[in-house]
């Protein structure tokens, strides 16, 4: 049994030198480097996109109801000139009797053929009717671009179910007291502007 009397005071010349305190080792991840804690920059958060209508209705004026019907007569007159001049030419070609109780249906229906040919025309060409562009007009989509060819042709089907129930797709334009957009504007997402400057 070692008693405690065997235990002695260590001398200063065998105590050992303290050690020199070295770089501490970081506590995160092998090569990260604290800095500074940043701030959060609330001001520099983007706002959220608005739907592509609000934007519409603020970069592109729709064009009024009362300047769209003028632009359609313009055409409407072009259309029926040209029916007249082929009903004609089937009259003096003894095609098509004027006398006959089915001549209004038979006309009705060459018409109708003519205005979808009209739209077509315009339509395949890329760019507006004689009438929108004498009313100074311009056909855009809802994010205020130029529609394409394929959206154009497009917007023709539209137009013709807008005329099919009684006009009532047309007459929309003047019962949608917010903006002012017919059926086929709604469906092909496209609508006719004021050029600008005029």
């Amino acid at each position: 049994m070692v008693s405690i009397a065997s235990y002695r005071t260590p001398q200063a010349d065998e105590v050992a030198p303290p050690r020199k305190a070295g770089p501490r080792a970081p506590s995160g991840p092998t090569g990260y480097t604290a800095g500074p804690q940043r701030s959060f920059d609330f001001d520099g958060v983007a706002p959220r996109p608005r739907p592509i209508e609000a934007v519409r209705l603020q970069r592109v004026p729709v064009a009024a109801p009362m300047r769209r019907l003028i632009a359609g007569i313009l055409d409407f007159g072009i259309v029926l000139t040209v029916a007249v001049l082929m009903a004609l030419g089937f009259y003096w070609t003894g095609g098509m009797p004027l006398v006959e109780g089915k001549v209004l249906q038979a006309f009705a229906g060459l018409f109708a053929v003519c205005a979808i040919a009209y739209k077509l025309l315009w339509a395949g060409a890329d760019t507006e009717s004689p009438g929108v562009r004498l009313c100074g007009l311009r056909l855009v989509t809802f994010d205020g671009s130029s529609p394409s060819q394929r959206v154009r042709l497009g917007r023709v089907g539209w137009a013709v179910g807008s005329v099919v129930p009684a006009g009532l797709g047309l007459l929309w334009a003047f019962i949608d007291m917010k903006e002012h957009l017919t059926w086929h504007d709604q469906s092909s997402r496209t609508f006719l502007s004021p050029l600008p400057g005029r």
